[in-house]
This record gives C-alpha cells, sequence and structure tokens, in this order.
C-alpha cells in the first residue's frame, strides 16, 4: 500500500472530506508438503505474514478534519494439518484435518494478528457454502476440524462426504459475539462418469451457525440473531478434451 493523500472519505463523492494514508508493507512466507506412503497419506501447510497494513478508512460519516490512516505491525499465521489412510485399494479413504488461522486480538491496538487469507473463497479448507466469514475474510480468526469420507462406489461412481466444525480463537467484534463454538457444515458431493471426458457433478452443503454468529455490531441491537442454516447446491455437466 503506497502511501496517499487526499483519498475521500465516501469515494464517488468528491464533496467528501479527504485524509491521507500511510505506507505499509506485508509479507507472506508459506511452505506445503504432501507425501502418500503405502495406505498412509498426510498433506501440510504452514503460513507466516509479517510487516504492516493500514487501519481501516475512516467511516463515510466522518467530518473534516479526518486524521491520517497509520499502519500497524503484522505478525500472523495459519497451519493445516490432514492425516488420511486408504483401503481396499485405494477405493476408499478416510481423513482427519485441523486447521488454525490467526484472529486480530482485541487488546492489541497497534497490532494485527489476523491471518489475511488473500484469496477471495475458502471453500477448499472450510467448506463449500463459503458462508463462514468475518468481514468479508473467510480463513481468518477460524480453527476447525474436518473429516474426510471418500468413496469410489464404481468405476463411474465417485461419493465425497466432509464435516467441518467451525470456531473463533479470539472474540469477533465484527459481529459482536463472544469466541468460541461457531458452527457446522456438512459437505455432499457425487461424481458419475457418463462417458470418455464427460462428467456430472452434484454437490450440497449446508451450514448451521451458531445462534450467536451473526450478531449485529452494537450492543444495544444484538437481540437480533439468526441461526438459519445456509444451503448451497451446484449441479455440472462437464466434458474434457481429450488429447
Amino acid at each position: 500500500w503506497g502511501p496517499a493523500k487526499g483519498l475521500h472519505t465516501v469515494g464517488n463523492n468528491l464533496t467528501s472530506p479527504t485524509y491521507s494514508r500511510d505506507n505499509a508493507t506485508e509479507a507472506t512466507f508459506g511452505a506445503r508438503a504432501k507425501q502418500k506412503i503405502k495406505i498412509f497419506d498426510y498433506r501440510t501447510e504452514l503460513g507466516v505474514q509479517a510487516g504492516s497494513r493500514p487501519r481501516s478508512a475512516p467511516l463515510a460519516t466522518a467530518t473534516a478534519p479526518v486524521p491520517s490512516v497509520e499502519n500497524v505491525n503484522v505478525l500472523a499465521y495459519q497451519a493445516d494439518l490432514e492425516l488420511g489412510v486408504s483401503f481396499l485399494e485405494d477405493k476408499y479413504r478416510v481423513s482427519v484435518e485441523g486447521l488454525y488461522a490467526s484472529g486480530d486480538k482485541a487488546n492489541t491496538k497497534n497490532k494485527s494478528e489476523g491471518w489475511d487469507e488473500l484469496f477471495p473463497t475458502g471453500h477448499k479448507f472450510l467448506g463449500l457454502s463459503d458462508a463462514f466469514a468475518q468481514g468479508g475474510q473467510k480463513r481468518t480468526n477460524v480453527a476447525s476440524g474436518v473429516l474426510h469420507l471418500t468413496a469410489v462406489a464404481l468405476k463411474q461412481l465417485t461419493f465425497q462426504i466432509d464435516g467441518h466444525v467451525f470456531a473463533r480463537p479470539e472474540k469477533n467484534a465484527q459481529f459482536f459475539n463472544e469466541k468460541g463454538f461457531a458452527g457446522g457444515e456438512l459437505d455432499v458431493g457425487a461424481v458419475l462418469l457418463l462417458a470418455k471426458g464427460l462428467k456430472l457433478r452434484g454437490t450440497y452443503a449446508v451450514f448451521v451457525p451458531n445462534s450467536e454468529l451473526y450478531h449485529d455490531v452494537l450492543p444495544s441491537q444484538a437481540v437480533s440473531k439468526s441461526a438459519d442454516p445456509v444451503h448451497w447446491a451446484e449441479l455440472e455437466l462437464r466434458y474434457d478434451l481429450m488429447p
């Protein structure tokens, strides 16, 4: 983020107050490894972010003079480990996965410990529905456990079932609720090989949040809770060109 001056609190309103922003530089370092040893396999990933990032932009309702947006020091991390076992000539596989992505601590005002996911979706790690999020971020301030089940029932038919359990390591100020259990998700998928290169894939996911996950930001509004599940489904007919 380069230094900037004359930014408007309301981007498309040139009459709104302006503010400046300090420069900030953040770097992400990571490593991945995966291996299959006979019937056992593992996959692991580690990441660390360091440097600085700017604070949030002023509210659209801010009045002049608006103070400069300063940067904060960053030290965030994430870890992911999956252990699996296959049997009956690799037709069936069971694995367990655990991941942790650091969250921003409420009592450290001049530091940012929240992991920046870098990518717009987190369904590969946090469920197909992409419903588990905090302020637009998905893979941040989260600890989760996953059970993966894969079965090749027939040569042309494969099933996969994933069960997720989510928790917040840090108090979630974004939605005004305490840390702890946040919800769960069940994902079910099937792939049917219709012909050479032609596949039919169907997936369904249901995310069930903790009743307090979507508290409104203000304490006075915290009575408006929602524990409604989120449903997601997709059906794809795909043809891959063969060489």
